[in-house]
């Protein structure tokens, strides 16, 4: 190992099965990795995605499903993102200082991505050098959801290099979720001539047009819904669902040609995996999907392995056309959390938030009325992932570039009197506690309501 590498790295241990806030705990002395084989490669990483498997992994609710035994305390996590810092002697695709993303083999929980560091077989896992006009963010939350949409609709659409020419008409159910936008850009990728349909929700549907989709339903318009069910049977060659569950399934199942295939990410439990699965249940799943798949008028194909091998040659190599969006990163959680905060009522607000500046960089007051609730949300996420922040580190991340016209702009840290004011009114509510390390912590009660508020927009995604 390189002299210039530390030898212990920060990062997050699962410790045994349960519910988040109470099985995960950030180190900061955890070893670091070391490559074994000459095929694997050692990342820093710059960002991870966090996928849906995760929780249920953490959980312990998909133990059949995970290869081989668990051994506690463990990194769990898949999707990342970062820069090669140490290669095995057989490595030549890769170089030192390269920048890449990708996915480690899922379900499995060895050698995971929540951590600054973690060894990549090559051989083994989705790697491949990032794209220039990706962020490393985006990056991170390319690896199961395109891999997914892959499999759904390349492999289980039987579409190759031969016959991709062909016309189709593709639906795809949740298409505003992380699967699904990969999905409406992948079905039109491969064949601009391609008739591609998305379901989502109506406050998303210009978003699932942005990027490709020739028309979309709005699934919370009953009567929309219900027309496009009745007018358009027999006309789709590839359902692929990233949603989930029987009712889509015994709706969406008469849309498609006689030789049509349904595809799902999830299969005929709708968020599956979210509560245990005990052996008969999972008996029972396995028994109806073989079923649907063999005896049916549609073969029901249920992406049950992702197409590892082609994601440096063929998956990746997509955003080689930089109209191949990464997915879209947004605030949601932050404002989801601001609203909650608000409509509470319980957050003491200042009087003075009308007429402050938020920093010396500022030239003007904030134009949101509602932007202390936003910045508290803001806070009370940065310690939940931090664990425990002062005022002078907040002052650090809600800081910005002061306008010195013709000299050189530097960076300038927020007001500490601000931060300070909303570390105070979040103790008073329960969201936060003094550290005796210093600074403040989340509270049980503060963890319990983010870790409810994720999962409501988690569940809201998988719907859309």
């Amino acid at each position: 190992m390189s002299s210039s590498l530390p030898q212990f790295m920060n990062g997050v241990q699962l410790i045994k099965y349960g519910s988040a806030h109470e099985v995960l705990q950030y180190k900061t002395d955890l070893a670091l990795p070391k490559i074994k084989n000459p095929y694997q490669i050692l990342i820093k990483l710059k960002a991870v995605g966090i996928n849906p498997i995760d929780a249920k992994i953490a959980a312990g609710n998909v133990k059949l499903m995970i290869k081989g035994d668990v051994s506690f305390p463990t990194i769990i996590g898949s999707d990342f993102s970062g820069v090669v810092v140490e290669k095995g002697e057989s490595v030549a695709e890769f170089d030192v200082g390269d920048e890449v993303l990708g996915s480690l083999p899922v379900p499995s929980v060895s050698e995971g991505v929540y951590a600054q560091y973690t060894v990549v077989d090559i051989n083994h896992c989705s790697i491949a050098k990032k794209p220039s006009h990706l962020s490393f963010v985006q990056a991170a939350a390319v690896g199961i959801p395109l891999l997914t949409a892959y499999q759904g609709i390349i492999k289980h659409g039987n579409i190759t290099d031969k016959n991709k020419s062909q016309k189709r008409n593709i639906l795809i159910v949740g298409a505003s979720g992380g699967v699904g936008c990969y999905s409406v850009q992948l079905a039109k990728f491969i064949n601009p001539q391609n008739y591609v349909v998305g379901i989502c929700s109506s406050r998303n549907a210009e978003f699932v047009k942005s990027i490709g989709a020739d028309s979309v339903i709005s699934y919370n318009n009953t009567e929309e819904y219900q027309a496009f069910l009745q007018s358009e049977k027999n006309k789709f060659d590839i359902v692929f669902d990233c949603v989930g569950g029987d009712e889509y399934y015994r709706s969406l199942d008469p849309l498609l040609k006689k030789q049509g295939v349904y595809s799902t990410a999830v299969g005929p439990i709708k968020h599956v995996g979210s509560e245990p699965i005990p052996l008969w249940k999972g008996i029972g799943l396995v028994s109806k999907i073989f079923y649907r798949k063999y005896f049916t008028s549609h073969p029901y194909m249920v992406v049950a392995a992702l197409p590892e091998s082609e994601f440096r040659t063929k998956i990746a190599a997509l955003f080689n056309n930089k109209d191949f969006k990464g997915t879209y990163i947004d605030d949601t959680f932050i404002k989801a959390y601001a609203a909650y905060l608000k409509r509470t009522g319980k957050l003491e607000v200042p009087k003075w938030v009308d007429l402050v500046k938020t920093g010396t960089f500022k030239e003007l007051a904030p134009y949101d009325p509602d932007w202390y609730y936003v910045r508290a949300a803001s806070v009370a996420r940065h310690i939940y992932i931090r664990k425990n922040v002062g005022v002078g580190a907040l002052n650090k991340v809600h800081g910005g570039t002061i306008n010195r016209g013709s000299r050189p702009s530097h960076h300038v840290d927020a007001s500490g009197s601000v931060n300070r004011k909303v570390l105070q009114s979040l103790e008073k509510i329960g969201v936060l506690e003094k550290d005796k390390k210093g600074g403040r912590k989340i509270t049980q009660d503060g963890q319990r309501d983010l870790d409810r508020i994720a999962m409501t927009l988690a569940e809201e995604s998988d719907e859309e």
